[in-house]
């Protein structure tokens, strides 16, 4: 399990590394009339006008989500669809879960949370979101079951239940972790 929360928090952060480059780049509409980036509305949802905060928030989050990913659904992870699957889920999740706590703080319109949602700020932070569940599947997958070049130029590369790799075309094996 140890292994699989330090995958989590590597494919995390990497993931949030991305969303975070694009909510800095996204910029929404406020009552003000002016655009900010998605990364100063958090950092103003949670008190602050410096996008550093908001940096801060957003990896802490992700890594969070990473190691939440890891424990809970880790050892299911064994092919990329299920891996990208599984982590538009975590990531979609914590989307929800935040446009139902912190986006009502920062929202200037609009009564309800479908009206949340279709804001400018619901869409940026939902495909955000999305591209962060991608990353962290396909990364979590990569960090947790690591395959060697030299196997995979060997033959079709196998993992079974007691954490043995095998090349079946050539017979080789090698011990990875798990």
């Amino acid at each position: 399990m140890y292994f699989q929360a330090i995958a989590g928090i590597v494919a995390g952060l990497c993931a949030g590394v991305v969303s975070g480059i694009m909510f800095l780049l996204m910029r929404v509409p406020q009552h003000d009339g002016l655009a900010y980036s998605v990364l100063t509305v958090i950092s103003r949802a949670i008190g602050s006008n410096d996008p550093s905060v908001g940096w801060s928030y957003h990896l802490f989050n992700a890594a969070v989500i990473g190691v939440i990913f890891g424990v809970i659904v880790g050892r299911s992870v064994n092919n990329l669809f299920t891996a990208v699957a599984l982590g538009l889920v975590a990531s979609l999740s914590s989307w929800l879960l935040a446009g139902l706590i912190l986006l009502p703080r920062v929202a200037e319109s609009g009564s309800g949370f479908a009206d949340l949602v279709l804001s400018p700020l619901g869409l940026a932070t939902l495909i955000g979101s999305g591209v962060q569940g991608i990353l962290l599947g396909a990364i979590y997958l990569w960090v947790y079951n690591p395959i060697r070049l030299d196997e995979i130029h060997m033959g079709k590369v196998y993992r079974s239940d007691n954490c043995q790799t095998v090349a079946a075309d050539k017979g080789v094996s090698g011990r990875i972790r798990s």
